[in-house]
């Protein structure tokens, strides 16, 4: 419901009232849940990633703030063609008792000394198979519609990938692959929801234009250059996203701006329940949470940079990014500031463990 490294179809229609300069509040919910625990009787998902030894980056998923192995001490078990030197989990889905995460791994020693990248989907922590493109791949948002099996990723058609080449948008359906694009740069696609009725939406962008594909038709979102998320309901299609200063909002290909633009903001994840949208981003050097446009007041994120992933489950609303952890000496030694993973419940922080004081980023929530 989630840039390279830098996300449940409800019926009810869904009225807005964005104020975009209006704070209120995070609410209790009027019930009794324990704030800042862990909910009973369901389990919190994460993905994202963490930097390891010399800041490589390694896929991770983290259930009720453990650890979930990836198939791999690193993060990834495909090993067989090459060294994998760095990975990242971007988005997680829940069916069932299944557990679905969609990222990918950059592989060295494929073919005489290159690195290449390859989309992957981990399901309970193994690595399923994916039609194999020719060069980069990389998967970035994943979504689970009765038995079939949707993720979102794209395609170098080069074989040294770079932002100007020509790349191939494409998402793969049990395993397999279909494109529904070619466009010059690699970072177009964001965020894959699929309806009950089989249709896909994809938000995205190219160039500068932010973009909406249904079905694989492409639609333009005036006013934005990136869109970031989507969420669809019976009636009704948000998407979140930005522009080069402003975060921004589209409910049915219509524009609402969240920020006024005196500070660099961005919206990253939107989510529906009810009759409650929700949108997670930052302005300025803050995390930003938005309800139907208003701010929300959360006391417990001061130290909060981002929020990449918004989902809301039996009335709490979960977010996660990150936080900035500050540096600090001891004798000698100086410890450097960092990046922590960070989880919160209704406004409070729930620990997602981590090995070190090495960067790390939670990117995608799902509640089961």
């Amino acid at each position: 419901m989630f840039n390279k490294m830098s996300i449940l179809t409800i019926s009810l229609l869904v009225t807005l009232f964005f104020s975009g300069c209006g704070k209120e509040s995070l609410p209790d919910n009027n019930h009794e849940k324990e704030t800042g625990k862990w909910p009973t009787g369901q389990n919190v998902f994460v993905a994202g990633f963490e930097n390891i030894q010399d800041e490589k980056p390694v896929a991770r998923l983290w259930k009720n703030g453990k650890m979930v192995d990836l198939a791999g001490s690193t993060g990834s078990g495909v090993r067989s063609a090459g060294d994998v030197i760095n990975s990242v989990a971007r988005s997680v889905f829940v069916s069932g008792n299944d557990v679905y995460v969609a990222g990918y791994d950059i592989i060295e020693g494929e073919g005489a000394g290159e690195r290449t990248g390859r989309a992957r989907l981990w399901k309970n922590g193994e690595v399923q198979e994916l039609e194999q493109g020719t060069y980069f791949e990389q998967a970035v948002s994943v979504f689970v519609s009765g038995d079939d099996v949707y993720v979102l990723g794209a395609e170098s058609l080069h074989p040294i990938p770079s932002t100007g080449g020509r790349w191939a948008y494409k998402y793969w359906k049990n395993g397999k692959a279909e494109v529904f694009a070619e466009r010059n740069g690699g970072d177009g696609v964001n965020s894959i929801f699929v309806t009950d009725d089989g249709d896909v939406y994809i938000a995205g962008q190219y160039g500068k234009q932010a973009k909406l594909w249904k079905n694989g038709v492409e639609e333009d979102l005036a006013g934005g250059e990136q869109a970031s998320s989507v969420f669809v309901t019976a009636n009704d299609i948000y998407v979140a996203g930005f522009d080069s200063s402003t975060a921004k909002f589209w409910k049915n290909g219509k524009m609402e701006n969240l920020t006024n633009g005196t500070k660099f903001a961005k919206a990253y994840s939107v989510f529906v329940s009810g009759n409650d949208v929700y949108v997670a981003g930052y302005e300025g050097d803050e995390a930003k949470l938005w309800k139907n446009g208003i701010v929300q007041d959360i006391a417990d994120n001061k130290d909060a940079r981002m929020f990449l992933s918004v989902f809301v489950s039996n009335g709490d609303i979960y977010t996660s990014g990150y936080v900035v952890v500050e540096g600090s000496s001891e004798g000698n030694l100086i410890h450097p500031s960092y990046l922590k993973a960070t989880l919160w419940r209704n406004g409070k922080k729930l620990n997602l463990n981590t090995e070190g004081k090495n960067n790390s980023q939670a990117i995608s929530i799902f509640v089961k």
